[in-house]
């Protein structure tokens, strides 16, 4: 049985290590993004229906690639990741069209319930 995609993209590869091995684990396979422009890229090709966005990203920001993505599918589930210092950021994230956000440091048990609720939403 195929697994959903889940795009990722963080520029710290540590971090993105981190998200694959835990969305993984929660049964989905994960399509990393170094940056913006290569999840916009990885989105285009792919249209996973969950996309994972580090709010803070080199050349186009976590918002920036939100708004595009959403431009280009209304029913992907959106999910920010981001430090607790930049919850006016995240505002502006859901603002800019995501429907979630977890913030930094996170667990297992948290995504899940992110993932969780693109059904609860549904």
């Amino acid at each position: 049985m195929a697994r959903d995609w889940v795009l990722i993209a963080d520029d710290s590869e540590f971090m993105r290590m981190k998200l694959e091995q835990i969305v993984d684990s929660l049964g989905y396979e994960p399509l990393p993004a170094a940056d913006g422009a290569a999840a916009i890229e990885a989105f285009k090709k792919n249209n996973p229906p969950i996309v994972m966005l580090d709010v803070e990203m080199p050349e186009l920001s976590g918002v920036e690639v939100c708004r595009q993505i959403r431009e280009l599918n209304a029913e992907t589930h959106i999910i920010m990741v981001s430090s607790e210092r930049h919850a006016d950021i995240v505002e502006e994230a859901i603002e800019a069209g995501a429907n979630d956000y977890v913030s930094k440091p996170f667990t297992a048990d948290r995504l899940k319930a992110a993932f969780d609720r693109r059904y609860d939403a549904a």
